[in-house]
């Protein structure tokens, strides 16, 4: 996707946001955000990554909060989101990185597992790192990827830098995804 795309998907995906979750101050959309651009950060280099796919994960995971604290499904209604902005042909994933694999991540994001594959290592890593925003003290045992885990300081600092610093809009934040697409090809 290009970034006008992505942007789009981005703004799709918010008008379809619970108003709980578009007013929300931890789970609101600049966490949605803060979890893309951090995203960036850690994505691993030994794997290939679906750019796409971690943009759509930080633009949906938790649209669909009906409760800012306790709602344990939210994930799996954004994941349904995910699939109709798939069949919508608003978002578009490739086949390595199928619109199937981001629903599941989406549904599951809040779980606590770990992921083998990397593109859903990457999204619910960059999701955990946000969490220090609330207070939390991070576990490495619920890191995914290796490099996140035996270097979480260094990751914790850069997602506090994040968190702390200036927002981004979504179509900035589509277009450093374009940079590293070019980077990566």
């Amino acid at each position: 996707m290009d970034p006008r795309e992505l942007q789009f998907a981005a703004y799709e995906a918010q008008e379809r946001a619970t108003e709980v979750s578009r007013l929300s101050p931890d789970h609101g959309p600049r966490h949605w955000r803060d979890v893309a651009r951090i995203a960036l950060v850690i994505a691993p280099g030994w794997a290939p990554i679906s750019y796409d796919f971690l943009f759509l994960f930080a633009a949906i995971h938790d649209t669909q909060r009906e409760d800012e604290y306790d709602d344990p499904l939210h994930g799996d209604r954004a994941a349904r989101v995910a699939r109709h902005l798939a069949a919508t042909k608003v978002a578009t994933l490739p086949p390595e990185a199928p619109t199937t694999l981001l629903s599941e991540a989406i549904s599951d994001h809040d779980k606590g597992f770990t992921a083998a594959d990397a593109n859903v290592a990457t999204c619910w890593d960059a999701d955990r790192l946000t969490l220090i925003r609330v207070g939390h003290r991070l576990d490495p045992q619920y890191f995914s990827l290796e490099d996140v885990r035996d270097n979480l300081h260094h990751y914790t600092t850069k997602a506090a830098e994040i968190i702390i610093g200036a927002d981004m809009k979504w179509g900035n934040i589509a277009h450093l995804y374009a940079e590293r697409k070019r980077v990566t090809a």
